[in-house]
């Protein structure tokens, strides 16, 4: 795999960024109105728990016997009964009625009875980072991103035998394993009835954004360009597996230094900033590379299939010899960021010895010569001849 290097300006990296995404090509697919199974426990009652360990005692429990012993009429008698046989606790037997020893033992011991109710759930899957994401309606819950606002600009087949299988058993297997994003403790399985199947290919989506994290939560915030040419900024939380992709492709910024003479030695200072240690030979690479080793850099870090990413990277100089690469970087970059109809004669002259101060050279390290040398090597004539004027063109 090829990866791309490309030298920006000062790149625009959000506040709270572990790594910014200029661009990436991302599938999405989204279900809504899933359904699945809630289970949600009900408190039993004095009379419900006395209920079930009269049918654990007498087995068969007639409704008679409970109204002689607790006066509570038999009709009140039968109509709880038959909730809990509802519930699965009790089964007729006769006249009577026996306990499922099992379901009523743990029933017993937890004072509560579990119950299977039908919920609808939409789940948002990204496959190249095998995030699976549930998104729950109601107030206060996060929406998930409005797809079909996004144009898609391809499609990417999936794995053999992934695509075309039901939808449900997907979601079953990543609900056993707790494998879901966002997905609330009381889910806990997916209905059969559902006849969705995974399609063979996953639509994909030009985005941008950047990944945040605060403690273990992890979040990606995208910018997605809807039909109306607008882009609709959305929050995509739990997609572990995506952001760990995103922030491996920034991580490769020390590569791009490897082509270059002489020795780097990078560090690592912040989840998007990193810094270059340059000897004399990597500082003057750097320079012809187009590098303003002066100041922060931006680096663009393409990995394929297409994703972006974005760093900051400083750099210092390794000895003086490396520091003397840097001053006449930063005495040029004083003197073209000014336009050269309003250069003084003296910029130079004044820009070497700052640059000098800066990086605590001799005198006689970086002099106006050598900038006016290397504005010239570097093209930049009309700066020359703006700083040459005075001298050249003196008539008095």
């Amino acid at each position: 795999m090829t990866v791309g290097f490309e030298w920006r300006g000062q790149p625009h990296i959000a506040r709270t960024a572990s790594v910014q995404i200029r661009e990436a090509l991302l599938p999405m697919l989204m279900w809504t109105s899933v359904p699945v199974t809630r289970r949600v426990d009900q408190d039993l009652t004095i009379v419900d728990r006395f209920i079930l360990e009269a049918a654990l005692a007498l087995a068969p429990m007639r409704a008679e016997d409970v109204e002689e012993v607790t006066a509570i009429p038999r009709d009140a008698v039968l109509r709880i009964v038959g909730r809990l046989a509802g519930l699965g606790l009790l089964r007729a037997d006769g006249t009577g009625f026996v306990a499922v020893e099992e379901q009523v033992s743990a029933a017993l011991q937890q004072r509560a009875v579990p119950r299977y109710i039908p919920a609808y759930l939409t789940f948002l899957y990204l496959p190249d980072g095998d995030d699976l994401i549930a998104y729950a309606s109601g107030q206060g819950q996060a929406a998930p991103p409005i797809l079909h606002r996004a144009e898609p600009v391809s499609d990417r087949a999936f794995p053999s035998g992934f695509g075309d299988r039901p939808l449900a058993d997907f979601v079953r297997d990543r609900i056993r394993e707790r494998r879901i994003a966002r997905l609330a403790d009381d889910i806990v399985d997916a209905s059969p009835e559902s006849a969705v199947r995974i399609p063979p290919a996953c639509p994909v989506y030009r985005c941008a954004g950047h990944v945040r994290r605060a403690g273990d939560d992890v979040t990606l915030v995208l910018e997605l360009k809807s039909t109306t040419g607008k882009k609709d900024r959305c929050a995509l939380p739990g997609a572990v597996g995506q952001a760990a992709l995103w922030e491996a492709a920034a991580s490769r910024a020390p590569e791009v230094a490897q082509t270059w003479e002489g020795v780097v030695v990078p560090a690592q200072e912040s989840a998007t900033r990193w810094r270059f240690t340059l000897d004399r030979l990597s500082a003057g690479a750097a320079v012809r590379a187009g590098v303003a080793v002066s100041r922060p850099a931006g680096l663009s870090i393409t990995v394929p299939p297409a994703c972006v990413a974005e760093v900051e990277v400083a750099f210092s100089p390794a000895d003086t010899d490396a520091a003397q690469v840097f001053a006449l970087d930063h005495a040029i970059r004083e003197v073209t960021d000014t336009e050269h109809t309003r250069l003084r004669g003296d910029a130079a002259t004044l820009a070497a010895a700052r640059a000098r101060q800066e990086y605590g050279l001799a005198d006689d390290a970086v002099t106006t010569a050598d900038v006016e040398h290397r504005l010239w090597d570097d093209a930049c004539f009309r700066h020359v001849y703006a700083l040459r004027e005075p001298l050249d063109f003196a008539y008095d």
